[in-house]
């Protein structure tokens, strides 16, 4: 387990610097490790990370919907893996699905 955790103004302030920068959610990722003196490189600690950020923007979406807030949580520039996933192969996994 981590030492130490990182808040929900610290995920919005990183998040809002990286989306400026263009950068991804590794970079969010990174920064905030950093900032709480967590070793990104190690792969556990960054994929505990990785998880507990999805978890806690999903949880502030679903919450801000819930209250009728005006949170957004800008696009980020799409990874590796994100970037991989174009609209010819979302078109074609929709045609496999029948949704088309």
């Amino acid at each position: 387990m981590g030492k130490s955790t990182f808040s929900n103004e610290m995920l919005v302030r990183t998040w809002t610097k990286v989306a400026a920068k263009g950068g991804t959610r590794r970079n969010v990722i990174v920064e905030i490790m950093e900032s709480i003196k967590q070793d990104h490189t190690d792969k556990l600690a960054y994929s505990r990370m990785y998880n507990n950020i999805t978890q806690r923007v999903k949880l502030l979406k679903k919450r801000n919907e819930e209250v009728g807030g005006n949170l957004v949580f800008v696009d980020l520039k799409p990874g590796r893996r994100g970037a991989s996933v174009d609209s010819l192969e979302l078109e074609r996994l929709a045609s496999i699905m029948g949704n088309n």
